[in-house]
């Protein structure tokens, strides 16, 4: 299948251009001028990656499309979208402000842009996730196979249980199957324990432990969804708790980024990994780039390793002084580092 990518500009030369340039390396543009145009198609596609721009038109940002993004209630297809933007205000300096400020922003581009620009910066974070992926089905997925229950194993809920009506489900068929997703991963995902169990008796051929395309389980999105009660039937279900999908994401780092300090809790209760890291970032600098310091004085009195480096032998400390979190700093001092 052709990897989709989302474009966002005002520009409708800059539309094209970008359209003939991912279209050389066949991938399929979907071109949008406004915001609102963009968040539609996200509500019924699923993106490998978004080129936005952050001007879209006098006193317009694409600010709003960009929260969407980020709000986990709304935004099930594309909750983890890799974000290219371009601007032409982009320097070296914001660059990396941008990039270190949002773990889903992997570049920020200056315009005017030049030929085969965007198209090799896609094809380069492809590649690099598909290297990923096949590492890391070849260390996870054999014991993943192995320790999984049988599908007859799993406990399913009893006939007699009590279902509440049916509520109104935004369930897009057509796109969540395009993903992957089905309805139990749905109903996780909107933290919907009740409407869990009445799939699991409607549909009895149904597995907790299928994977989307991305490779993410019912825990992956239960994690987002905030219902604790669901995890620990999932858990008792046969799933991991520190599952991986196939960008290495683990639940802990779905439920850091949807910054639920009670999931966050709650899946450490259950010994979520706290080693991981994610794009070379450990769960400190995860906790930091969100910006949530509730969040991250939990995983500090958790035990996570504030010695863990990136990719650039960076410690949290480092990165906290260069982005000049404060703040957080103190938090280090405080539990002595």
């Amino acid at each position: 299948m052709k990897e989709k990518i989302l474009v966002v500009d005002d520009d409708r030369d800059i539309l094209n251009f970008i359209k003939l340039d991912l279209e050389s390396k066949d991938y399929v543009p979907f071109l949008c001028a406004t915001v609102e145009e963009a968040i539609k198609e996200l509500k019924n596609h699923q993106f490998e990656c978004a080129i936005i721009d952050i001007v879209m038109g006098p006193n317009k940002t694409s600010d709003e499309l960009i929260k969407f993004l980020k709000n986990t209630s709304t935004n099930i297809l594309n909750f983890d979208l890799p974000m290219i933007i371009i601007s032409a205000h982009v320097n070296d300096d914001l660059r990396v402000r941008m990039i270190s400020k949002d773990p889903l922003i992997v570049d920020a581009i200056k315009k005017p842009l030049t030929k085969n620009q965007i198209s090799n910066k896609i094809q380069d974070i492809l590649s690099s996730q598909s290297e990923a992926d096949e590492e890391l089905d070849v260390i996870f997925r054999p014991f993943e196979d192995q320790l999984a229950p049988k599908k007859e194993e799993v406990p399913r809920p009893q006939e007699t249980r009590d279902i509440p009506d049916k509520k109104e489900e935004a369930y897009n068929e057509k796109a969540m199957q395009e993903a992957g997703i089905n309805k139990l991963m749905f109903h996780c995902f909107n933290g919907d324990y009740n409407g869990l169990q009445e799939e699991l008796i409607k549909n009895p051929e149904a597995s907790l432990l299928s994977r989307s395309l991305d490779g993410k389980t019912c825990i992956h999105y239960g994690a987002r969804g905030g219902n604790q009660e669901l995890i620990d039937f999932l858990l008792v279900s046969g799933l991991k708790i520190n599952d991986r999908d196939k960008k290495g994401r683990e639940p802990l780092y779905e439920a850091v980024m949807a910054q639920d300090f009670a999931m966050c809790e709650h899946l450490i209760s259950h010994e979520a990994r706290l080693s991981s890291k994610f794009d070379d970032k450990t769960y400190l600098m995860i906790a930091a780039t969100v910006n949530n310091f509730e969040i991250f004085e939990l995983l500090l009195k958790e035990g996570v390793n504030p010695s863990l480096t990136d990719a650039d032998g960076k410690t949290v400390k480092v990165y906290l002084k260069e982005n000049k979190q404060n703040k957080f700093l103190e938090a280090l001092k405080k539990f002595g580092v």
